[in-house]
This record gives C-alpha cells, sequence and structure tokens, in this order.
C-alpha cells in the first residue's frame, strides 16, 4: 500500500495511539470542566499542550483556542469576526481566489446576506498572488483580508508572511517604524499603492486571517508566522494526530462573535466540552516536530518531490504541472493531463486504486462532489485541467521505491 494523500490526512501510527491509549488510561479521562481528580487532571493536560503549542509559535497561551478543525477556525476569522464588525453598512472583504471552501463560502453566505462586499485576488499561472494586487484592493471600510499560506491543493506558497509583516509595519507609530530598516524599501512600495482615502486608522482596523493548515508543521513557524497577522487556523490531522481537532490563534485585541453558545470552555470563546484525546493527539504530534530527526526527514521527502517534478516534466506532451518548481511546500506535487491527451484523471485514480496507490484529485473537502478544481481554475481558466488534476503529497515515511512505483505507474497509463 502507497498512501500519498498527506494533504487530506496523515495517517496515525501505532506508537501514537499507544502513547494516546497510555496517558487517557492514566486518570486522564475526566471531563475538563468536572471538580474531581480526573476532571483535574484533564484540565491540567489540556493547559500543558496548549502551553506547548504556544511556545512551539512563540504567541501567548491565551491567544489559543482549541476547535474541532480548521473549518471551524475557518469559520470563526469569517462569519465570527463580521458578526463582531457588522453594524448597518457592508464590510469589504479580500481574499484571494484560491482559498479553501472553509473561507470562501462562508465570504459567499455573508455577501448574499448583504453584510460584505468581497474583493477576489486573482493568481498567477504559477497559483502564485502579488501582495501589491491586495494593497490596491485595500478601501476604508476594509475589514477583513484573508490568505491561504499554502495552497492545500498545489502547494503553492503565498507571501502570506511579507503581507503581514508590512501590516505590523504600517500599525506601528510612525516612529517605530525605523526600525523596519531592512525591509523599508519593499514596504515604501506598498505604501505607495494605497488609496489615498485609506488612512493609518483604516489600516489599525482590518483583521488579516490566515489559513495556515498545510504550512503548520511543514515550515518553521519563523517562516510563515508573523506578527502582523490577527488571527491563524491549523488543524491536527494534517499533522498526524486525530481529526476533528483544531485551533483559532487570536490576537490580543481581537475579537470575534462566538459560533458556539453555552457551556463556556475556551474562556467563552468556544463553548463545548474539550477534544480531550484531540487535544491529547496533537501535543503527542507536536513533539514529534520538535524532534531532530523531523527535518532529516523533511530532507529526503524534498528530494524525492524534486525527483518526481523532474521525471513529469518529461511527460509534458500530455501533462501541466500545476505546482510551482520552486515556491512550493517541499511535499506536495499536482499536475493536470492535457485536453488533447484524452487522458482522464479519475481514470488514473481509479488506477492507481487497483494497484494500492491512493492519491487524489484536490481538495478532499470538493474532490467527491466531482466539481472542477477553482484553485486550477483560477490558475489556467480550463473546466478540463481542472477537473483532469491528479494531486501527489507526501508523508515523512514515503519512500523512493513507493515514487518510483508511482511513476511506473503513471508512465504505462499514458
Amino acid at each position: 500500500m502507497i498512501y500519498f494523500d498527506h494533504n487530506a490526512t496523515s495517517p496515525i501510527s501505532k506508537i501514537h495511539l499507544d502513547e494516546l491509549y497510555n496517558i487517557l488510561n492514566q486518570r486522564n479521562f475526566g471531563n475538563p470542566s468536572s471538580p474531581h481528580l480526573f476532571g483535574r487532571n484533564a484540565s491540567t493536560i489540556i493547559e500543558e499542550t496548549r502551553r506547548a503549542l504556544a511556545d512551539y509559535l512563540n504567541v501567548d497561551r491565551g491567544e489559543i483556542i482549541f476547535t474541532s478543525g480548521a473549518t471551524e477556525s475557518n469559520n470563526l476569522a469569517t462569519k465570527g469576526v463580521i458578526e463582531n464588525y457588522y453594524k448597518e453598512k457592508p464590510l469589504h472583504v479580500i481574499s484571494s481566489q484560491i482559498e479553501h471552501p472553509s473561507i470562501l463560502e462562508p465570504l459567499e453566505f455573508a455577501k448574499d446576506s448583504g453584510y460584505i462586499t468581497h474583493s477576489k485576488i486573482k493568481v498567477d499561472t504559477t497559483g502564485c498572488l502579488r501582495i501589491e494586487d491586495i494593497i490596491k484592493e485595500i478601501r476604508k471600510n476594509t475589514k477583513i483580508i484573508t490568505i491561504i499560506a499554502a495552497s492545500n491543493e498545489t502547494g503553492a506558497l503565498q507571501d502570506s508572511k511579507l503581507f503581514g509583516d508590512w501590516l505590523h509595519y504600517r500599525k506601528s507609530k510612525k516612529d517605530v517604524r525605523k526600525k523596519f530598516i531592512t525591509d523599508s524599501q519593499q514596504f515604501q512600495i506598498f505604501d505607495s499603492l494605497l488609496l489615498d482615502e485609506v488612512s493609518d486608522e483604516d489600516i489599525l482596523n482590518i483583521h488579516y486571517h490566515v489559513d495556515a493548515v498545510q504550512v503548520f508543521g511543514k515550515l518553521e513557524p519563523k517562516l510563515w508566522l508573523s506578527q502582523g497577522m490577527s488571527s491563524f487556523s491549523i488543524s491536527g490531522h494534517k499533522i498526524g494526530a486525530l481529526s476533528g481537532i483544531g485551533v483559532f490563534f487570536l490576537k490580543k485585541g481581537y475579537k470575534f462573535s462566538p459560533c458556539h453558545l453555552g457551556g463556556g470552555q475556551e474562556k467563552k470563546k468556544r463553548s463545548g466540552t474539550e477534544n480531550l484525546a484531540g487535544i491529547i493527539s496533537l501535543g503527542i504530534s507536536l513533539r514529534e516536530l520538535n524532534k531532530d530527526n523531523y527535518f532529516v526527514k523533511r530532507k529526503k521527502i524534498t528530494l524525492l518531490v524534486d525527483s518526481m517534478f523532474e521525471e513529469i516534466k518529461k511527460l509534458d506532451k500530455y501533462i501541466v504541472i500545476n505546482t510551482p518548481k520552486n515556491k512550493r511546500l517541499y511535499n506536495t506535487l499536482n499536475f493536470s493531463f492535457k485536453e488533447d491527451s484524452k487522458i482522464y484523471g479519475e481514470d488514473f485514480l481509479l488506477n492507481l486504486d487497483m494497484n494500492s496507490i491512493y492519491a487524489s484529485s484536490g481538495s478532499a473537502c470538493s474532490s467527491s462532489a466531482n466539481l472542477p478544481s477553482h484553485v486550477i481554475m483560477a490558475q489556467h481558466n480550463s473546466k478540463y485541467l481542472a477537473r483532469n488534476a491528479i494531486r501527489v503529497s507526501l508523508g515523512m515515511d514515503n519512500t523512493s521505491d513507493e515514487v518510483h512505483a508511482f511513476l511506473r505507474n503513471l508512465s504505462s497509463f499514458i
């Protein structure tokens, strides 16, 4: 069995499950809100995980809210923030065209309901957006800007950190901005693109959210995290933890309207009994990220995907590669069969499945509906390429033999 769908879900190891069982079995299975020993033990574990996550991300532990996953976290950053800001006039929201459905669908609902106007920033043919295009769209009533840090489908990395750094620079007092010497030239170019009507106070009121699901655990926090981010979302099952656990980071000073009421858990920001097993599992995966051999494995996977990239590029008569050569997640490769190839992605995936090789056509949240990928559509404006895209996403335990097996299957299918 060859599993190449880690961007959807990474499998849980036996060692992970054994440790999870042992922790839960040691008087740690109680309701965290209960005052007795079992409840207190559970509450302590939750706070220890919150503290470990805060240390890993270099944020305040009070800024971490446990949720059911990235979909809920992204809804809090859209519906929750919109509800907090909305008074009588529509707010202006900016996103890219390639956001995850858990961002785009709440925004579409809010737009249809008259709560917002929505600007979608285009991406180029590599799947990347330009920060300059975002800044040009900022208006006096812009309240939310949301950017996916890396596409879950193509792996294309966005300049979400750079934009956050610029926002942090703009939100700082003018005398403090002098400290940003290294970025001042780039930031001055960004400043020149702002509409004259947009004031410092307007910038100060912008809530900047980042969907960090695919970069968490794949990139070191210092490479994607910015002080300019108001919030970000992460998910446990992308890094080998249980499904059903996520995090909504909300920077101090920023507000949203909770979607869950009753119970008062997570300091009344996310009511409902905490997913204790999921939080413990997230903590176990977090410890794995801090091990030295993790980065050794990551380098190995980078080389494997690089080799896949070069081999598939040779098939350019039949295939177009949707993932950028350099500005991408180290584990992800996405390609589409060209229209004149008369090859269908669904047939190829079925062939892989019959040979116990498991990949996907794109986002697990929409591929089952057999819809053309909105990400590939935004990139190429071709329904055929969007319907016949293949995503390969490797995990730490994949091998060169497995990569060669995939490539042999692809060559024989063509």
